[in-house]
C-alpha cells in the first residue's frame, strides 16, 4: 500500500468531511492533520477543502489540537507553532525537544 502524505487542511465552510478511506476526519471549525488521499484531492479540485502545508509523517491532529489549545484558539499563531515542528521544511529537532515557533501576529480564521 503506498504511504501518503500528511496534510493541514480546512474545509471553505461550515460542514465536516470523513474520508471514507482512510478515516481521517475534516473539522467544520478548525484545520485538522488528514492524510491526502484522492478523496481529499477531489474535495481541493471541488473547492471543498483547501490545503494549509504538507507536514512530515509523524504529525498528528491531537498534536495540532494540542499547538490550538496552548495558543488560545489563534489559527495563525497554533499554524505557524505547529508548521515549525512538523511543516515539510521545518528543521529537524533532537528528540525530546520541544521546537515551538515564537507566536505571529493574532488574526482569527474566517468565521
Amino acid at each position: 500500500m503506498m504511504k501518503m502524505k500528511k496534510i493541514l487542511a480546512h474545509t471553505t465552510g461550515k460542514f465536516m468531511l470523513l474520508d471514507g478511506m482512510s478515516g481521517d476526519e475534516l473539522d467544520a471549525f478548525r484545520p485538522s492533520v488528514v492524510r491526502q488521499t484522492p478523496f481529499i484531492n477531489t474535495r481541493v479540485g471541488l473547492n471543498q477543502v483547501e490545503i494549509v502545508a504538507e507536514l512530515k509523517p509523524d504529525a498528528t491532529d491531537a498534536e495540532y489540537v494540542r499547538f490550538l489549545k496552548e495558543a488560545d484558539g489563534d489559527f495563525d499563531v497554533a499554524n505557524e507553532s505547529f508548521l515549525a515542528r512538523y511543516g515539510i521544511d521545518a528543521e529537524p529537532t533532537e528528540a525530546g525537544e520541544d521546537a515551538e515557533a515564537a507566536p505571529a501576529t493574532s488574526r482569527r480564521r474566517r468565521s
